[in-house]
């Protein structure tokens, strides 16, 4: 179950199984990270090795997994997946959200990816990124 501040409580399981949990600290997540990139508002990005499957929707997944931090708290996790399982996605995650919210187009970012938010809190993303791949993301996105 899931619960940010200001938000109501949610049952998505997909988001709970994830082996990450968006605002907890760098110290809990810093095994097998590589630094791949620090931004000039502070925010770093890493790749994670520690966990190489991800299970998610009755599959086990191979995902390249990046992990975004901002003052030292997880604020988004994102798999680079097989462009194959994009409507396996879609359906999981559309399955598991509460009445009314859906996975829509969302035309003000690059690419119109499929985006919803919890509360305005939690961004759920899945974007086709390329021919073969495709991007999940979790984020702690308040707006």
């Amino acid at each position: 179950m899931i619960k940010f501040p200001f938000t109501k409580e949610y049952n998505i399981s997909y988001i709970d199984n994830l082996p990450y949990k968006l605002l907890s600290t760098i110290d809990e997540n810093n095994i097998d990270l590589e630094l791949r990139e620090i931004f000039d508002n502070g925010i770093r990005v890493y790749k994670s090795y520690r966990y190489s499957e991800l299970i998610l929707f009755g599959t086990i997944f191979e995902p390249v997994c990046y992990l975004w931090f901002a003052d030292d708290l997880l604020l988004s996790i994102c798999y680079e997946l097989e462009n194959r399982y994009f409507e396996m996605f879609k359906e999981g995650i559309n399955s598991e959200l509460p009445d009314g919210l859906e996975l829509k187009e969302d035309p003000l970012q690059d690419g119109n990816p499929l985006t919803v938010y919890l509360d305005d809190i939690v961004e759920i993303y899945l974007q086709k990124l390329n021919e073969n791949f495709i991007l999940f993301k979790v984020a702690y996105y308040p707006r």
